[in-house]
């Protein structure tokens, strides 16, 4: 049983093929060899808690993901021009991380000397959609020469990408292109909003990697997208259109009146500070993953860093190896150019984006101009994506090699994209876990399976076979008991899948615990 993008043999006279199938499959059976890990736990879905919190950082979670659903209100401090009334708003899907929404920028460009000016006293960089009562809404100036869209990017898991080091950032480096690749990212160092006398960070939120912190990043997207000010950026945006700011927002500066652990804007934090980050199943040693690295998408894409050991850092964000296929660094894309510098960001400078969870996003690009929409299914978005990387940019060689790509080898090299941000144990591939998995999980049974197989999602522990122990957290995971009618430590599916018992009326109870009363107490566990 395989993925759609996966049931397709393999030709023996596609030698690029077979040396990459052979590979992962290699490292898979390496893996499994080594000795598979049999307590790894269930990883969390998008946008839930991290599994290590305390109680009181659970409950802090708890709050900001409330406060992240509020609601504001001109009285509260909307406005006067702003986008969402609320964080949620954009960062839907699921909420803390991408969503369908989109921001327009503008700004003028001077075409004799270069430089930029964000007419920040006309309403710039940012144009607000919305507008409180008696205020107008914004529109475009006329001495804009520049004007851009960008999708909402929710990176998640923000707590541990800002507890990767600087330094650790710093190494993928190489703006001068020492290595002849092509490739040149660089870091954008910039200040903490609220350490802004302290050292320069490595920037790693925004498209431009102009924030460091995620206390940066909620300050920054309040004042923007809501219109609240705070202790950290006071002055409301201003209104391209009269009434002006005066007249229609009455409420005090600033409007989020401290940084306290209750304040609003603290409780946001928590929320982005504490979240998990997109599942990714199977974890590793698919094929479409070494033909992504083969073709060099991982030279921007970094697999895996590990955050910091600082005894600062809380425990559940310190030392974590995570997975973001991501160097937040910035990389010159002339041929999807933003248009819009910030800081030591130009116009055609873009943060690499993670893909973890990108499984689940509706738009594409920072600019959103590829979407995927039943005309237009994931697969199909991604080559449209990959291909407009080129022919010019720093990834250019890459979506040259993916184009030379026989079909097959494209194929796996979605499919492995897919899995970011894909459930343990979805083996259907609908993103949710459910009592369809569960039959599923059974049919695995007995079956040797490699990373590819829509059941190595149900392969826990990476040994190679859905087991009786994948099968029973599966269970517990749909809020059952371990049902074990016969008392042998095994759970009842198991045995009926494995054929150690006889299950000859097909009712899921084997056969030696029919005379029993209430057999297992079966009408409970029966999936």
């Amino acid at each position: 049983m395989q993925h759609q993008w996966i049931g397709r043999s393999l030709s023996r006279d596609a030698i690029g093929v077979a040396i990459v199938v052979g590979m992962a499959t290699l490292a898979f059976a390496e893996h499994a060899s080594a000795g598979a890990d049999t307590t790894r736990a269930v990883q969390p879905a998008a946008a839930d808690p991290l599994a290590a919190l305390t109680p009181a950082q659970l409950d802090a979670y708890i709050a900001g993901r409330n406060a992240y659903k509020r609601q504001f209100t001109p009285e509260e401090g909307l406005g006067p021009v702003f986008n969402i009334p609320k964080c949620s708003g954009c960062h839907n899907n699921p909420i803390g991380g991408a969503g369908g929404s989109t921001v327009e920028l503008f700004g003028f460009l001077d075409p004799d000397t270069g430089e930029f000016d964000p007419l920040r006293e006309l309403g710039g960089p940012v144009k607000q959609a919305s507008a409180i009562p008696g205020c107008s809404v914004e529109t475009v100036p006329s001495a804009a020469n520049v004007h851009t869209v960008r999708r909402t990017l929710g990176s998640m898991g923000y707590g541990l990408i800002e507890a990767i080091p600087d330094e650790a950032i710093e190494v993928n480096a190489d703006p001068d292109d020492l290595d002849g690749d092509g490739v040149r990212g660089f870091v954008h160092w910039v200040h903490a909003l609220e350490d802004a006398s302290g050292p320069a960070r490595a920037g790693r939120f925004g498209w431009k990697a102009q924030l460091p912190t995620v206390m940066s990043f909620s300050v920054d997207a309040a004042h923007n997208e809501i219109g609240l000010t705070s202790p950290l950026l006071m002055d409301d945006n201003a209104a391209n259109q009269t009434p002006g700011t005066g007249d229609c927002d009455v409420v005090a500066e600033p409007e989020v009146s401290d940084l306290e652990s209750t304040s609003y804007l603290r409780e946001v934090e928590a929320f982005q500070r504490y979240m998990a980050p997109p599942p990714q199943a199977p974890r590793s040693g698919m094929t479409g993953e070494v033909i992504f690295n083969a073709i060099g998408c991982n030279v921007c894409h970094v697999r895996s860093f590990t955050t910091s050991t600082d005894l600062g850092i809380e425990p559940a964000l310190r030392g974590v190896e995570i997975q973001p296929y991501s160097d937040f660094l910035l990389h010159s894309m002339p041929d999807v150019p933003d248009g819009i510098p910030a800081g030591d960001a130009g116009p055609d400078d873009i943060r690499t984006p993670t893909l973890w969870g990108v499984r689940n996003r509706e738009k594409l690009l920072h600019d959103a101009s590829i979407q995927v929409t039943s005309v237009r299914p994931f697969g199909v978005a991604v080559v449209d994506v990959i291909a407009a990387h080129g022919p010019l940019g720093e990834a250019a060689g890459s979506a040259n090699a993916f184009a030379q790509l026989p079909q097959v080898d494209q194929l796996l090299l979605i499919d492995f994209l897919r899995s970011l941000g894909r459930r343990d144990f979805d083996i259907d591939d609908d993103d949710d876990v459910d009592a369809e998995d569960f039959a599923l999980a059974v049919e695995c049974m007995g079956v040797m399976i490699t990373p590819d197989d829509d059941c190595a999602v149900a392969d826990l522990d990476g040994d190679g076979s859905v087991d009786a122990g994948d099968l029973e957290t599966l269970q517990s995971l749909l809020g059952g008991e371990i049902v074990d009618c016969n008392n042998n430590g095994i759970v009842d599916a198991a045995d009926i899948a494995s054929g150690f018992s006889a299950d000859t009326n097909g009712n899921g109870i084997p056969d030696e615990c029919e005379d029993l009363p209430d057999p297992c107490g079966l009408e409970v566990h029966r999936f």
